[in-house]
């Protein structure tokens, strides 16, 4: 997304004679605004493959921008924590380390990311040796995305984890018949639906590392007054929802609507068992259809 020089790593700026701690990178930078799943990943997957290359650890940033939910609730956010929560899980049991941020909302968005010396929060990326990210596809995205590739000093490669079919494979001409937008997803499908190997990290973000990554991104000021000392995983905020209530409140977040009912929540694991119900019931329906069609034929 840009043209920027991979930040050299401390090695290497150790070798050349200078400061390798102060000026190099110490991690490849997997950051996330939506795509919070550890499987059928295909940013995540790019992230690790760079990583071992480099013979770098991984650092993982979920990021809650609260501007991206000044038109939705807190059960939305709820649901996104809790999604979050998983991907933390699944995340750590790889040797993966994961850093969970909520920004409030501001005219710009990405400040944990690139940092704002005003505000002393410092960036993720400042000691990233390139930042791996999703391709966005929603206006407030973009926006971020194009302003954290002009700022973070080190390459930022946008990955499509959304999307089957890529826009730009998928509307080269205009497409204005269904038959033909079927006829032509359908042909593209078989070369971007493949099968995605999971990979494992090579080199495992240290405690030493994720102790001086967890000062980075923006860290409330009771989070620093408190004895523990940390910052909050996605866990913890839905263990202190009056907590979250008061920042969502701040950014204009409703906190009105209550989490939804039901017994499936965020994350992959509901995610995949919805589906799983929805395509049994659409077999099943299938099925039946098939049945009558039969009886159909043989009444004629």
């Amino acid at each position: 997304m840009n043209e920027s020089d991979a930040r050299a790593t401390v090695a290497e700026f150790s070798a050349a004679g200078y400061d390798g701690e102060a000026y190099g990178s110490k991690y490849v930078l997997y950051y996330t605004c939506d795509a919070f799943r550890a499987q059928n990943n295909e940013a995540l997957e790019l992230a690790k493959a760079l990583a071992n290359e480099l013979e770098l650890p991984l650092v993982v940033l979920a990021h809650v921008d609260l501007r991206l939910f000044q038109r939705a609730s807190k059960r939305h956010v709820y649901f996104v924590l809790e999604g979050i929560a998983e991907f933390e899980e699944a995340l750590l049991e790889q040797g993966i380390g994961a850093c969970v941020r909520i920004d409030p909302a501001q005219d710009v968005g990405g400040l944990s990311v690139l940092g704002d010396e005003t505000e002393s929060v410092v960036g993720f990326c400042c000691k990233a040796w390139a930042v791996v990210t999703d391709r966005p596809h929603q206006r407030l995205k973009i926006e971020t995305l194009a302003r954290v590739a002009s700022e973070a000093g080190c390459p930022v490669i946008d990955v499509e984890t959304h999307l089957l079919v890529p826009f730009e494979e998928m509307f080269q001409e205009c497409v204005r018949d269904r038959a033909v937008f079927e006829e032509r997803f359908l042909e593209l499908c078989p070369e971007y639906a493949k099968l995605l190997v999971h990979q494992e990290v090579a080199i495992t973000a240290s405690e030493e590392l994720m102790d001086e990554v967890d000062r980075y991104g923006l860290v409330f000021d009771f989070m620093r007054e408190s004895d523990d000392d940390e910052t909050w995983g996605a866990p913890d905020w839905l263990s202190n929802l009056g907590v979250l209530d008061q920042i969502l409140e701040m950014s204009r977040v409703n906190t009105d609507v209550p989490k939804a009912p039901g017994q499936y929540g965020g994350g992959e694991k509901s995610a995949r068992n919805l589906l799983s119900i929805f395509i049994a019931r659409k077999l099943k329906g299938y099925a039946r259809a098939c049945q009558l069609n039969d009886e159909n034929n043989r009444g004629e």
